[in-house]
């Protein structure tokens, strides 16, 4: 029999996949996964992984009851992510509501330890441009943003199950890109921004910036944050901080890169753009990439402080650069160049 059980909810997810792969590749027959599916997940991206599906929801209470039951450690990786002003409801009840319930079933069944998928969106900024640690504090104006707030909110439910007796990390990652090695999950939004550009096929780059990191480093950080992340703590996962500018700068010094020299979005023509692409998308129902408070927070230069993660989890980061080479790569052959600085 495995030694461990291990529940993993958004197990179909881009990062849940992963997860579950890098854990059956390191643990083996030592450990038993159980993954948290609904009736419409895509299970065939876990083909060959030996899983035990459950189905489930993290909005069904009654299904995290007995999801949990047996089970030594939970991977939280189930949530919405959408910047949508129409999303802002859907939002509290899976992110925020659902994690409330996950927390309860854990403590319920007395699970040994939660490790909860986080964003950096749930990160304290100071100002544009400043490098945020962990411990900064909320600010009043980013719960004016209803993934932010509800990425904030769920960790209150985290750590509300903290002080009733549950041991549980955080995991904070940046905008994670690439493509996990043997992962049959298509690459998420992020990574085709970077195939976009490439292809040239956008003329223009947002003027703020971002923490970017690799898959791969976002998995590694959830099980190092499972065997040695302190009880209550959270870890920014974020490999460089970059500007658009220079994310753009690097994808089109890929050879054979289509894209031309970009220019930067007009801040009133960004709103415009955002907010007229997402009420047309709620029109005909359907997801709007771009979307108004997409658009603003891309204006801010939203930088998060790695040494956290570095020195109590270990966490060595891979170059950004290798992660935008082997995503082109995959995506079309190209070859290797030098990364100037």
């Amino acid at each position: 029999m495995p030694d461990i059980k291990i529940l993993v909810t958004g197990a179909t997810g881009y990062i849940g996949s992963a997860l579950v792969l890098a854990i059956h590749r390191k643990y083996g027959k030592q450990v038993q996964i159980k993954a948290l599916v609904r009736k419409n997940s895509p299970r065939h991206v876990l083909k060959g992984v030996p899983v035990e599906f459950i189905d489930g929801d993290v909005t069904v209470p009654l299904s995290l009851w007995e999801a949990t039951k047996n089970v030594d450690v939970v991977f939280h990786t189930a949530a919405l992510v959408s910047y949508q002003q129409r999303d802002r409801r859907k939002l509290y009840k899976i992110n925020v509501l659902g994690t409330r319930h996950l927390v309860d079933a854990c403590l319920r069944n007395q699970v040994k330890k939660l490790i909860h998928t986080s964003s950096v969106a749930a990160v304290g900024v100071i100002e544009s441009g400043a490098l945020n640690p962990e411990s900064q504090a909320f600010e009043p104006w980013q719960h004016r943003y209803g993934y932010m707030a509800a990425k904030y909110l769920s960790e209150l439910e985290v750590l509300r199950g903290t002080f009733e007796g549950l041991h549980t990390v955080m995991v904070n990652p940046g905008a994670v890109m690439g493509s996990y090695p043997g992962s049959l999950y298509p690459v998420n939004s992020a990574s085709s921004f970077i195939e976009d550009i490439y292809k040239g096929l956008i003329p223009f780059y947002p003027t703020g910036g971002v923490g970017f990191v690799d898959i791969s480093d976002v998995v590694t950080a959830h099980l190092l944050a499972w065997e040695r992340g302190e009880n209550g703590e959270r870890y920014n996962i974020v490999s460089e901080n970059l500007t658009y500018k220079a994310l753009f700068d690097l994808t089109t010094r890929v050879p054979g890169s289509r894209s031309r020299t970009a220019e930067p979005l007009n801040k009133w023509f960004g709103r415009v753009l955002g907010m007229g692409t997402e009420v047309m998308a709620s029109v005909m129902r359907r997801t709007s990439t771009v979307t108004f408070d997409g658009v603003r927070l891309a204006e801010l230069a939203l930088y998060f402080d790695n040494s956290k993660s570095k020195q109590a989890l270990g966490l060595k980061y891979r170059p950004f650069v290798e992660t935008v080479l082997d995503l082109l790569r995959a995506s079309q052959a190209t070859k290797p160049f030098l990364h100037k600085a």
